[in-house]
């Protein structure tokens, strides 16, 4: 998916059944979505999106010449602004300075916690369910994150309010390379939980170059990481006790498992759920030779080990065709691993993607024989950057650099509402 440092995951969900194999998606759009099928935000670069309940919460970054600005949106079930949030369901964030979010995160209680780079830190930013600042947080609703090169790059809620979240440390001083995954937890009102890690964060230094992508709870609250490495590496999942946040012994081996797509191929887990008592993670791999991003998935068993009835001994891999790149990854809350990005036909035409492995980690043939399908959103030159789940139906954003002046950002739905 990623081949730089900022990597975005969207919502992750928990979930206490088992997986649903008949589930499948579709490519087509649901017209009866906002305007004939899409809600657009004109001037705008990035968008994520993430479900709360039946509703969409949709941040989008705008980067202008005074600072990046962040607005929070949420849609309701017919893609329309609700009128509940913020007054006109938009609210901007203009008291966080510069706010480059790359994450979004919903509480039980519908609170939404977004985390990402401000000027010269990292920012976990509160809002209740109204869409004002929780002032119950950090006194003003944000917090800030201050250290060496550190880049936000996930967090998540878990079932007492408490907010992880997972940050990539660079050392830049070191005369090679060195990189961690950092997990901070912070109380419900905004302090570093004493009780967790070294004063409230725990170190994740498996590899010279590691990095965590994605950050998720299980059923009792053991925080679940995901990642890979800058150089040719594999994918890793970690599991840390609750409420110290060790290195879980019982887990993988010495609380980490390392799973390997092949020879020549580098992989890195970039979004991460719990189903039941196991734990799926979307992947994406690359080929240098010739250079090519792939879907890919896998599924431990709670012990981590990989899940032998999942895909080919545990594992789901598809090349996809030459000129495509996979960008966005999510895990549903039943298991099935969505992506997307886009398939070039030519330096002005980007076609944006969709694609989907089921929850028992085979290509959805719902969507593609192949498994992965065009958006016909319209655009020339566009790319399918987040997505989530609601009500058994994708919802994607994509940044459509077609439109002038600037790009704009579109959020669609797919497939046939149900009934």
């Amino acid at each position: 998916m990623r081949r730089t440092i900022v990597i975005a995951t969207l919502a992750i969900t928990v979930a206490a059944g088992l997986a649903t194999p008949g589930l499948a998606f579709e490519s087509t759009i649901d017209t009866t979505f906002a305007d004939n099928g899409v809600y657009a935000v004109p001037k705008s670069q990035i968008a994520y999106v993430a479900a709360d309940g039946a509703t969409t919460i949709v941040v989008v970054t705008k980067y202008t010449k005074h600072g990046t600005v962040a607005t929070v949106r949420r849609l309701d079930a017919s893609g329309q602004p609700d009128p509940t949030f913020a007054g006109d369901g938009k609210a901007e964030l203009t008291s966080v300075k510069s706010f480059d979010v790359q994450s979004v995160a919903i509480d039980a209680n519908h609170n939404i916690v977004l985390t990402g780079q401000t000027a010269d830190s990292i920012s976990v930013v509160k809002l209740g369910a109204n869409g004002q600042l929780d002032t119950g947080f950090a006194g003003d609703g944000i917090r800030t994150i201050k250290g060496r090169s550190l880049a936000a790059t996930d967090a998540v809620t878990d079932s007492q309010g408490r907010i992880l979240v997972l940050v990539l440390d660079i050392d830049f001083k070191s005369r090679k390379f060195q990189s961690d995954a950092l997990v901070y937890r912070l109380l419900p009102h905004g302090k570093f939980d004493p009780e967790f890690g070294n004063d409230g964060v725990r170190r994740i230094d498996r590899l010279p170059d590691d990095y965590g992508a994605a950050i998720t709870v299980d059923q009792t609250d053991r925080p679940i990481i995901t990642g890979g490495g800058f150089r040719r590496s594999k994918a890793w999942v970690t599991r840390l006790t609750q409420p110290k946040g060790r290195l879980d012994a019982t887990f993988g081996t010495d609380g980490t498992t390392v799973v390997g797509f092949g020879a020549g191929v580098s992989a890195a887990g970039l979004d991460v759920a719990v189903v039941g008592a196991s734990i799926t993670v979307a992947a994406s791999t690359v080929t240098e030779d010739p250079h090519r991003t792939s879907l890919a998935g896998f599924r431990l068993t709670g012990a981590g080990q990989l899940d032998p009835t999942y895909g080919n001994g545990g594992k789901a891999y598809f090349p996809t065709a030459a000129k495509t790149e996979i960008y966005g990854l999510f895990v549903d809350a039943d298991g099935a691993v969505i992506s997307g990005g886009h398939r070039r036909i030519d330096r002005s035409t980007w076609v944006p993607l969709v694609g989907a492995l089921t929850p028992d980690g085979v290509p959805d043939a719902q969507i593609d024989a192949t498994g992965i399908a065009d958006i016909a959103v319209g655009s020339k030159l566009a790319d399918a950057r987040s997505f989530t789940v609601v009500g058994g139906q994708i919802v994607a954003s994509i940044w459509d650099f077609s439109s002038q002046p600037g790009s704009s950002v579109v959020v669609t739905r797919l497939g046939t509402p149900a009934p």
